[in-house]
């Protein structure tokens, strides 16, 4: 009876070594695995030996896209960057929503956004002294993996930080009118320029791709009042926009108006000077014969003078002063002239 018992215990301490036993040769060969990483096409890895970096040069120490093979992790660790991937923050320290309140005790019940209390509502003061709400979505990308992974702590948190504060010197020193209207896309680029020399200097490895605004208002209170400017606004842009219209309608209207005008007066001016020109010449050859033969020219020309106004009469009634009546008929030039007093 003894003897089965330990029989029974031997073949189970048996069982128990071999389970062991291939239990540490799979431990075994998933740790000797461990040190195979696939990095993906839009990472960066490095590999860290007992906490340090591995590597004498910074080609030596990033790692790009592939199969990379270290050291088991009890020794290597593998941290991967997605250094192509554009990856974004939101910006909403001065949207207007409501934010923690550092007075636990208050007992203000009013609105935070009716209220504006910078304890609980967010918000940005332009140039000119006015209240405005921005909501922003920033855009970046991993420049310098070791930076980022590995120098930096929280690096969403720094990024968002950063751009808060230049949000609020570009705002700062811009007009109300610029932040609401027209100068959105000079206010994010004044943004990403400042943001951008801080992020640099604090060495956070990261490269500001794009800042969006999603929305720029006015506190609810003065809602209506900015409005209306606005609409004022794009009433004036409308109009001036109409005028451009019209001018470059009406000014080619008028230049060509102006140029068949004047070639209108060439024209005749051309005209009304070949025939000075003509008159002139005749008038000349006419005082060339009336000085060989006046006598001849001066009959010539009272007949012609005659019989240009006679055909240009034609039949009228003549009534002497002494009284009667008298008739002038002025035949065609075939038929005589005929005179008849009664």
């Amino acid at each position: 009876m003894q003897s089965e018992q330990r029989k029974a215990i031997n073949e189970s301490l048996d069982s128990a070594f071999r389970f062991l036993r291939w239990s540490g040769i799979i431990v075994l060969i998933v740790i000797a695995c461990s040190g195979v990483t696939f990095v993906k096409p839009d990472e960066a890895a490095m590999v860290l030996r007992f906490g340090r970096l591995t590597g004498a040069t910074p080609a030596d120490q990033v790692h790009g896209p592939g199969i990379l093979i270290a050291l088991p992790y009890l020794i290597d660790e593998v941290v991967r960057v997605p250094v192509k991937r554009v990856q974004e923050v939101q910006v909403t320290l001065f949207s207007g929503e409501a934010l923690p309140s550092i007075a636990d005790d208050s007992e203000d019940a009013t609105a935070p956004e009716a209220s504006l209390d910078p304890r609980t509502v967010g918000y940005c003061l332009t140039g000119d002294q006015n209240i405005v709400h921005a909501d922003a979505l920033v855009k970046y990308q991993v420049s310098d993996p070791i930076a980022y992974a590995l120098l930096t702590r929280a690096p969403e948190s720094i990024v968002n930080d950063v751009v808060c504060e230049a949000l609020t010197q570009a705002i700062g020193c811009a007009g109300v009118d610029a932040v609401l209207a027209e100068g959105k896309k000079a206010l994010a680029t004044s943004v990403m320029l400042r943001a951008q020399k801080r992020l640099d200097e604090a060495g956070v490895g990261v490269a500001l791709a794009a800042l969006e605004f999603r929305e720029i208002r006015p506190p609810d209170a003065v809602a209506p009042d900015f409005e209306a400017v606005v609409s004022a606004y794009v009433e004036k842009e409308t109009k001036v926009r109409e005028s451009h219209t019209y001018r470059e309608t009406e000014v080619p209207q008028a230049q060509a108006d102006r140029d068949r005008m004047i070639s209108d007066a060439e024209a005749f001016a051309a005209d009304r000077l070949a025939r000075a020109r003509g008159e002139v010449s005749t008038f000349r050859s006419v005082l060339a014969e009336y000085r060989d033969n006046p006598k001849v020219v001066r009959e010539r020309l009272y007949r012609e003078a005659t019989e240009k106004i006679v055909g240009g009469v034609g039949s009228r009634t003549l009534v002497p002063r002494t009284g009667g009546r008298m008739t002038v008929l002025v035949p065609s030039e075939s038929a005589p002239v005929k005179k008849k007093k009664p």
